[in-house]
């Protein structure tokens, strides 16, 4: 990876949690029900970032789009998901209320289907993480191996020629 690509990944993490942030105080502020909103906005907001990139053949312009994109992705999908667990649980809570607080079959189907979305939220970010990782190893195998390649060729010539 390099000294560079080490600062760069720091700087990444660094903006990430600074985006983040930004985008968390405001879908908090609104009670979360804003967040798939803030999330697609990030997400176009990247989008634009990384075609000016794109453009202007601006490497470093286009990660920082392309950062951004992600973020407003997370920021949709997590809202999305959240919304769909909130509202499967306020409307299990009124069939309740509705029946004199007993347990109906149709309050335990909503409480399924809430379950079934945080279920569902858990899962994307386990495979969301594992694509990081594995586009990190990717990355740091191919730095790796275009430092290997070439001193592997100078020893066989040095040695087998």
């Amino acid at each position: 990876m390099g000294f560079w690509g080490g600062v760069w990944e720091v700087v990444k993490f660094g903006g990430r949690v600074v985006v983040v942030g930004t985008a968390g105080a405001v879908i908090v502020s609104t009670g979360g029900l804003a967040a798939p909103i803030i999330g697609v906005g990030v997400y176009a907001g990247g989008k634009a970032v990384k075609k000016v990139g794109e453009k202007c053949d601006c490497k470093f312009i286009e990660e920082v789009g392309d950062f951004v994109e992600d973020v407003g992705l997370d920021g949709l999908t997590g809202g999305i998901f959240n919304l769909g667990t909130q509202t499967a649980g306020k409307l299990a809570a009124r069939e309740i209320a509705r029946h004199g607080r007993r347990m109906t079959n149709g309050a335990k189907l909503l409480i399924k289907i809430g379950q079934t979305i945080k279920i569902g939220s858990k899962v994307y970010k386990v495979c969301n993480n594992n694509l990081e990782e594995i586009e990190f190893i990717t990355k740091a195998r191919e730095e790796a191996m275009t430092v290997i390649v070439p001193s592997a060729k100078k020893l066989s010539k040095k040695f087998l020629w």
